[in-house]
């Protein structure tokens, strides 16, 4: 059978209305992430909302640690200015190399890319994943595993999205 986009994105709302709370960390307050006065959406690991077996926050380098589930997932609440197409950037550090891959998704649009090695946990680097579609208004962009987790996913200090 084939889906329409917007199926999956009501199946993803709806999967959304009945998960659990997030987990609670020092630090680490969720809150509604808005465009900033360039239309950039700036997703730091403090303000998402963590969910899964092990995902954690890690003060010190105010980073997302011990990825290491499928069921691990962040969740930021992002009111969007305006419509369009997203760079996204993310500041990752992965001293092992695995090979995971992990996904970036709004609604029906997403990314999918291989975790980069860095030289230590500590050592975050910034680099470019691709492009992502957002519609104008609140919704949310979730960052998971894409597919098994070997070892640790990554560690994560935050997601920039830039209107293109």
């Amino acid at each position: 059978a084939s889906h329409r986009p917007q199926d999956l994105a009501d199946l993803i709302k709806y999967l959304q209305s009945v998960r659990p709370p997030p987990k609670k960390f020092a630090g680490n307050e969720p809150a509604l992430i808005e465009s900033a006065e360039d239309g950039s959406l700036i997703l730091l690991a403090a303000k998402a909302a963590v969910y899964g077996p092990r995902l954690a926050y890690g003060r010190q380098y105010r980073m997302l640690e011990y990825w290491e589930s499928e069921r691990d997932y962040a969740v930021w609440d992002v009111e969007c200015r305006k419509a369009g197409k997203y760079r996204v950037t993310a500041d990752i550090a992965c001293e092992t190399r695995v090979e995971n891959r992990f996904q970036v998704i709004a609604g029906a649009s997403r990314i999918s890319a291989i975790v980069p090695q860095t030289k230590n946990w500590a050592d975050f680097q910034r680099m470019d994943y691709g492009v992502i579609e957002l519609r104008q208004g609140r919704q949310e962009i979730v960052v998971r595993s894409d597919g098994p987790v070997k070892n640790f996913l990554m560690d994560l200090q935050a997601v920039t999205l830039t209107p293109q």
